[in-house]
């Protein structure tokens, strides 16, 4: 009876190691292959309404609407992207010509800088920050020149893996883009077999 019951544990320790087993290899490597198609399914989905009015009010053949839907999906989506990205860098752009000109506003005028030195010095009370910030300030040209080199070193330096990873990235992005639309494709025509 012992021994029946030392084997009934080994074998449900066994079975809860392959159900673990099991999960982590679907998390790992079955899930990343599989998500392009669940988003795929997902994006079908959304889609299912206009295509559906479509194919009931026109006499446009279920493929052609799609394909025509995916158009104007893919063209709304890099619009926006579009729109954020050149906004993001025109609100950069701006804050870098702030920056600029309160910096010029700063050396012209002195007293604006130990004003400032003050009051950075009276939140940090703790610590007497002023002689600090004051020889920074003195040194300020010498510090951002050599901030830049360091920068310039340092870019220089990571330049060949930062545009491998970066092509590597772009070829990956595209053949999965590729296959995402692909997929929407054929999951959105054939919406009701494939669910």
């Amino acid at each position: 009876d012992k021994q029946k019951n030392i084997a009934t544990f080994l074998l449900y320790t066994a079975f809860i190691g392959v159900i673990l087993l099991f999960i982590f290899s679907l998390g790992k490597y079955v899930v990343p292959l599989i998500s392009p198609f669940i988003a795929a399914w997902v994006v079908a989905l959304m889609l299912q309404p206009a295509i559906n009015f479509i194919d009931k009010h026109t006499k446009i053949p279920r493929g052609i609407s799609t394909i025509v839907l995916l158009i104007v999906l893919s063209g709304i989506i890099f619009f926006v992207g579009y729109i954020t990205v050149k906004e993001l860098l025109s609100e950069l752009t701006s804050i870098s010509d702030r920056i600029t000109i309160f910096l010029e506003s700063l050396r012209r005028d002195e007293n604006k800088v130990s004003e400032l030195i003050e009051k950075i010095n009276s939140i940090i009370p703790i610590f007497d920050v002023s002689k600090v910030l004051t020889d920074y300030w003195n040194n300020f040209d010498e510090n951002i020149i050599s901030l830049f080199q360091t920068i310039a070193t340092n870019i220089s330096s990571d330049i060949m893996p930062f545009l491998t990873g970066t092509i590597t990235f772009v070829a990956d992005f595209f053949v999965v883009a590729i296959i995402f639309i692909i997929a929407i494709y054929y999951i959105a025509v054939d919406f009701k077999k494939i669910s």
